[in-house]
């Protein structure tokens, strides 16, 4: 935002916006007795989540305050690495146009559109492109320094934009549980066992519910598949399975700085493991895609979990 005569910069309204929320944080810790921040070995316990959206409001100011204080190349740099710049994907954008994820990835034979899609969006959470319509990726102002430094990479060598993984399908991963100690109050009534191979067929038969937790965001999405479909044998009419995991917000839906977080982990799953964060349209299509009589009844997101639940009912006659 430019400034104008009379008008406070924007720099000075992330200060006050700074200032006036943490005066009214440190309010609302006095007031559950709470102390303030410390990097101390004896730093207090978690905050109350009473707190969040007044820690979102400082936290975000704060970190566009800044990035607006670096340079514009040292910001690229330091927040999207040399992926974009290798694949020349600032390019491929038109000056004060737009242009689809798909056709992006039309241009970059080594990438897929969803990976397209999931590296431009964390690269959209450091300001750097931004998505003025689902699906479509434009410039800011910030990209102009990042066409520039394309200008040198006209033949970008792509071999080494991504690691291995997020090109190619993982290894098979397979996990195992330990028994699960049952609680007193339902001894008679739950029995927990665990699964030896998650990508072989099912033996047992008659199963209620199965639980997947943090699994299946490390694993290519072929081998979910598998994983999912192998539960199948077990299943009765009406069995759930419960998958724990990871649920990605929709753009622009959550605090900036912990959006960046999570697209900054789905990037390093790709790289990893060729493994992918879900939202959960994402989650019910997996499912969909495994199996259709996979039939999703209610999404669980405690608020303050890093994990949400996806419950899936088997709907299924035979």
């Amino acid at each position: 935002m430019d400034s104008v005569p009379g008008s406070r910069s924007r720099i000075v309204e992330f200060a006050a916006t700074i200032s006036q929320s943490v005066a009214k944080l440190d309010e609302m810790l006095s007031v559950v007795d709470k102390p303030s921040p410390l990097f101390d070995e004896d730093a207090p316990e978690p905050y109350p989540a009473e707190i969040d959206d007044v820690r979102d409001a400082v936290l975000d100011a704060a970190a566009e305050l800044y990035d607006l204080l670096l340079e514009p190349m040292a910001l690229l740099y330091k927040k999207t690495g040399a992926t974009i710049i290798r694949f020349g994907i600032a390019n491929m954008v038109p000056s004060g146009g737009q242009i689809s994820f798909a056709d992006i990835a039309a241009q970059v034979p080594d990438l897929s559109e969803p990976i397209v899609r999931r590296l431009l969006r964390h690269a959209m959470t450091m300001r750097v492109f931004c998505e003025p319509e689902a699906g479509m990726e434009a410039l800011v102002a910030s990209t102009e320094g990042l066409q520039q430094q394309q200008q040198h990479h006209q033949q970008p060598d792509t071999a080494g934009a991504l690691p291995p993984p997020a090109r190619r399908r993982g290894d098979d991963n397979n996990e195992n549980d330990g028994e699960g100690v049952v609680p007193a109050e339902l001894r008679g009534r739950l029995r927990l066992t665990a699964v030896d191979d998650l990508l072989a067929p099912q033996t047992a038969r008659g199963i209620d519910a199965f639980l997947i937790r943090w699994v299946l965001h490390i694993l290519p999405q072929k081998y979910c598949l598998r994983l999912l479909r192998a539960q199948i044998p077990a299943l009765r009419p009406g069995a759930r399975v419960l998958i724990q995991d990871v649920c990605m917000p929709e753009p622009g839906t959550v605090a900036l700085w912990r959006e960046q977080d999570l697209r900054a982990s789905d990037v390093h799953m790709a790289n990893l493991f060729n493994g992918q964060e879900r939202t959960v349209k994402e989650w019910t299509a997996l499912l969909a895609e495994a199996d259709p009589r996979f039939v999703v009844k209610q999404v669980i997101e405690p608020k303050g979990s890093a994990l949400g639940i996806i419950e899936a009912v088997w709907d299924a006659t035979d």
